[in-house]
């Protein structure tokens, strides 16, 4: 038998490195090399992915959904849904919402920046009824969930009967008196045309100013939030701070599309690198905003966040001002309509919180009705000058309707929260009433 020999390195035993043996002991090292490294890796990202489990709000898909957030903000105070608006304030921004539901009916942002089935653009035609819905949040509802119940009420008009019906919604959430006013204005301005203009309105025209805007020290007559929406505004006295906010949040964008992009974006060690940082990032821009706001507490806000102070100095004569200038948009409107051959029907929305108008549910007492609401408190003082100036405006030929006490005898649950949104039986009763409104009025003139 033949014996074969490894050859070794006399000094030392081993085996000549280039022989059998050694190269089969050195695949053997760098296996347990890999293993060792493979394990490691596998701690590690065992170790991130507990880590992000905890410190992160739904976990990895949490991270994610930060990421895709901080890659489409280009603002940090501001939702990207909106954007401003020359004449109306602010709108919904097109390039980030698409198809919206309300109530079970698919809307879009149209081109305009408004919800609706439309871009609103209509002419007057003798087989079609073009009807513009205005308002805020309980208007724009109203026109989805009771759409179908206006629509049957308008048919009743003989002189309706065999038209189509097509709605125009230039209510939107958080609108208040001018915004409907000025949103007639551009549409009319654009082409628009109109049979029909129906606004329903009052919660948001008394409350939001005296709750918010006279607290916040901003113009009365100025949108909902305006103080807020133009915080990204650099005021020239603050540019140094500002231009590091701005840094700031370009370099949280870039990071956040880099790691949605990126081939690693699955491994938990590099969602908890980038969220480390982001969190760096979002601390340092805190830091930089709460500076800024010191110096604006100091000085006062500027004109761009508040416009003209309100001159008023309690909340008495903020409501007043506040139905001063409900009044004024209304008669505007009423005014415009008439030059326009337009049938305006005015009317004012129910809440709960206008004493005796409806009884409340067990539910709408537990969830709907807070007896220290600063919003619902304004409302008792205001719902009477609204209902005061509203007989005021029929005087002055508006076609004015008081639907405060609409819910007067129902005690089924209608309301949906503490503020003065209904459900889908009140946004048909609503419907109903204003249907009943035009048929009442279109009867008066054919007389």
């Amino acid at each position: 038998m033949t014996e074969h020999n490894t050859p070794q390195t006399p000094a030392t035993g081993a085996p000549v490195a280039g022989s059998p043996v050694a190269g089969v002991r050195s695949r053997r090292r760098w296996l347990f090399r890999g293993v060792l490294l493979l394990l490691a890796w596998i701690a590690i990202e065992t170790v991130s992915f507990l880590a992000i489990q905890v410190i992160v709000r739904n976990g990895m898909r949490g991270i994610r959904e930060l990421q895709k957030m901080s890659g489409q903000l280009s603002t940090h105070q501001t939702s990207p849904t909106e954007t401003f608006h020359p004449y109306l304030g602010w709108v919904k921004n097109p390039d980030f919402i698409g198809q919206v539901d309300c109530c079970g009916l698919e809307l879009k942002t149209n081109r305009y920046g408004l919800y609706d089935s439309s871009d609103g653009i209509h002419r007057r035609s003798s087989d079609r009824l073009i009807v513009a819905i205005a308002g805020g949040s309980v208007a724009w509802q109203m026109s989805c969930a009771g759409a179908e119940v206006l629509r049957r009420k308008l048919h009743e008009v003989p002189a309706y009967r065999h038209r189509e019906i097509v709605f125009v919604r230039v209510a939107q959430s958080g609108y208040k008196q001018p915004q409907a006013l000025f949103a007639l204005q551009y549409y009319l301005l654009l082409g628009g045309e109109f049979d029909i203009v129906i606004s329903l309105d009052g919660y948001n025209e008394t409350a939001l100013p005296v709750a918010e805007n006279l607290a916040s020290n901003v113009a009365l007559d100025y949108p909902q939030g305006w103080h807020v929406r133009t915080m990204d505004i650099v005021d020239p006295r603050d540019a140094d701070y500002s231009l590091r906010v701005f840094e700031i949040r370009g370099i949280r964008q870039r990071a956040a599309l880099a790691a949605v992009g990126s081939p690693l974006r699955f491994l938990p060690s590099y969602q908890l690198l980038w969220y480390a940082r982001e969190e760096r990032l979002r601390a340092e821009m805190i830091e930089i905003e709460g500076e800024l706001l010191g110096r604006g507490k100091s000085r006062g806000k500027a004109f761009i966040n508040s416009g003209p102070h309100p001159t008023v100095t309690n909340q008495d004569e903020a409501i007043r001002e506040s139905v001063r200038l409900w009044k004024q948009a209304t008669l505007q409107m009423h005014q415009i309509c008439e030059a326009n051959q337009i049938l305006f029907v005015h009317a004012i929305q129910p809440n709960q919180y206008d004493s005796g108008s409806k009884p409340l549910s067990d539910i709408e007492k537990r969830d709907c009705y807070g007896k220290d609401f600063e919003y619902g408190q304004v409302v008792q003082q205001a719902y009477p000058l609204l209902r005061t100036e509203g007989a005021d405006l029929r005087t002055r030929g508006v076609r004015h309707f008081d639907l405060t006490q609409l819910f007067a005898h129902t005690t089924e649950t209608l309301y949906v929260d503490p503020f003065c949104h209904v459900n889908t039986r009140g946004s048909e009763l609503l419907a109903e009433a204003l249907g009943k409104a035009v048929i009442e009025c279109q009867t008066a003139d054919s007389k």
